[in-house]
């Protein structure tokens, strides 16, 4: 749930909630139930959540670049954690609730889990991933660029002092 109001922008001003605020809408944050497994129909939204919702341009600038790389550092570790956890087996423990799995996978339903649910958790942790080295590659290069131009006017500067 965290995760998932964090990416909505949970805790920041709105202007529905106050004139001073910057974003536009208020978030919607899916429930987790930490009592059922991660692969559970209730749980969906939360896991596509984490998966696939992109951060508002807002909440980033809000944010700025180092609290978004946190915030797509934790969505990637929890896809990674809950990844094996689609694929129950009988009698194992969801390592997520420490809780026993029941024989009809956890869901209640006696379905099983979709097990292609896997696969995409963890190519949603990889396309998290490759963003954030995209998005590290062009901050540093930005600040190094920054930094270059500082030097190169810097240099001018004491090269017009000592020619005076």
């Amino acid at each position: 749930d965290r995760i998932a109001g964090l990416i909505a922008g949970a805790g920041l001003p709105s202007i529905a909630t106050g004139a001073c605020g910057r974003i536009a809408s208020a978030p919607v944050v899916p429930g987790f139930r930490q009592t059922r497994p991660v692969g559970a129909p209730e749980n969906k939204p939360t896991v596509d959540c984490v998966a696939g919702a992109e951060v508002q341009t807002t909440v980033a600038a809000m944010y700025g670049p180092a609290v978004g790389a946190q915030l797509a550092s934790a969505r990637a570790r929890w896809l990674l954690a809950a990844a094996p956890a689609v694929e129950w087996k009988s009698g194992a423990a969801d390592p997520i609730t420490a809780m026993a799995i029941p024989a009809d996978g956890g869901v209640g339903s006696g379905g099983a889990v979709d097990v292609e649910a896997r696969g995409a958790l963890l190519a949603s942790a990889e396309g998290i991933l490759r963003g954030l080295i995209a998005t590290t590659t062009a901050c540093v290069a930005a600040q190094a660029a920054a930094e270059q131009d500082r030097i190169i006017i810097d240099r001018e500067k004491r090269s017009a002092e000592k020619s005076e």
